[in-house]
């Protein structure tokens, strides 16, 4: 299965797509939330690739 999406940080413009893939195997056995979980999991996964964290109180 493939999954599209897209974030945005809310100004017009900054948004970034993507797609994921995922196996309909790992789909096997789960429960509709199950699913719902892993597919998100997995887009968090791809787009952190895009996301710049630093701390800002040290």
């Amino acid at each position: 299965m493939i999954v599209n999406w897209k974030m945005s940080i809310g100004y017009l413009g900054a948004c970034r797509e993507g797609e994921v893939e995922i196996q309909d195997e790992d789909f096997e056995g789960l429960s509709e939330e199950e699913r719902t979980v892993l597919i998100y999991k997995e887009i968090h996964e791809d787009a952190m690739q895009y996301v710049d964290i630093n701390p800002t109180n040290l």
